[in-house]
């Protein structure tokens, strides 16, 4: 399967998903029903090869100046949109965050490091635009979950220096997010995203690459805190993707909290016993925020609100997995068949 065809079968089924999320949410601003969260959608943060990539803005509501998280959805570097992340970014602006929820660009059209790329610029963007939106520069987080998780810790870990400056994040947190991309850390039904998003379909993945788009890799003294999640029976992103973080983060003593959570894979079971202690730990190192008065996925509004799209999402980017991998198996086939003849 050429990579065209692939990427023209992904862009569909993340339209479909993204239809009734986007149904009227129209430009410009507009409250909450609970008129304490005002939403300022579809602000450009950076053109690429003429691509508006945009992001959705969730303000509380008053005077004063706050911190800020970036939110950042899953789906396997290969599917999804803002909209996927406005629920957790709208339960954050509740608690008193200025919380952004941006586009970036996916494979296998754009593989890493365009992904990379886009969250670090919407970071920089919002920065720099930081008065606009009542924001403290100097305290912006990032929480994503699966490729939304690596691509929250390598803003945590890219780059050195101060924290508070271009597009450097104060604290991150990772549910989880693959930490090392070696392919051989992974079972069968992860190859698809990686093979995607290291742009290997065709040939092997590149070691400096894999590199460079692992979180582990880019781990020095000067990195934000990090919370780490993982479910000791995910066979996507296996629990020592956590582990083995924590363990680095520990040996250049960069602040950090690891839960494994018993009994969850993949999926909404994780969510349960980290949502309270994963914004415990943001108001701990961003500060400013209002506690969350019900912690756990009672905040999540019993789970409709923030897992439902992450569900959806997780059950589509298996889809499209499952896919990839048959393309690449057949592929395996036609050369086998072609040495024998």
């Amino acid at each position: 399967m050429r990579r065209a065809a692939i990427a023209v079968a992904v862009a569909a089924l993340a339209i479909g998903l993204t239809v009734s999320a986007a149904a009227g949410a129209g430009r410009g601003a507009k409250a909450t029903a609970a008129s304490s969260v005002q939403v300022e959608r579809n602000l450009t943060y950076r053109e690429v090869g003429g691509e508006k990539l945009e992001l959705d803005a969730y303000i509380p509501l008053g005077d004063g100046i706050r911190p800020g998280v970036m939110v950042i959805y899953g789906g396997g570097w290969i599917l999804g949109s803002k909209q996927l992340s406005g629920p957790m970014a709208e339960m954050l602006a509740e608690r008193g965050y200025v919380a952004f929820a941006m586009n970036y660009r996916l494979a296998p059209q754009h593989p890493f490091p365009a992904a990379v790329d886009d969250v670090r610029a919407s970071t920089a963007w919002v920065r720099d635009h930081a008065a606009e939106f009542g924001l403290d520069p100097g305290r912006i987080g990032a929480i994503g979950g699966s490729a939304g998780g690596n691509l929250a810790a390598m803003l945590a870990t890219s780059g050195q220096g101060p924290l508070d400056r271009g597009s450097r994040v104060a604290a991150a947190v990772s549910w989880a997010g693959p930490m090392d991309l070696h392919p051989d850390l992974f079972g069968p039904d992860t190859q698809p995203y990686l093979d995607a998003y290291l742009d290997c379909f065709f040939s092997p993945c590149e070691e400096s690459k894999i590199v460079a788009a692992s979180p582990i890799s880019h781990v020095d003294p000067t990195d934000a805190p990090l919370f780490l999640a993982n479910g000791d029976s995910d066979i996507l992103v296996p629990p020592d993707q956590a582990t083995r973080m924590s363990a680095a983060l520990d040996a250049v003593h960069v602040p950090h909290e690891l839960v494994i959570v018993p009994n969850a894979g993949h999926d909404e079971r994780l969510l349960p016993p980290v949502v309270g202690p994963s914004l415990q730990f943001l108001r701990q190192k961003l500060g400013g925020a209002e506690p969350s008065p019900t912690p756990g996925l009672t905040a999540a509004r019993g789970g409709s609100g923030v897992l439902a799209p992450a569900i959806v999402v997780s059950v589509a980017a298996l889809v499209v997995g499952a896919v990839l991998a048959l393309g690449r198996r057949n592929r395996r086939r036609r050369r086998l068949r072609t040495a024998v003849d």
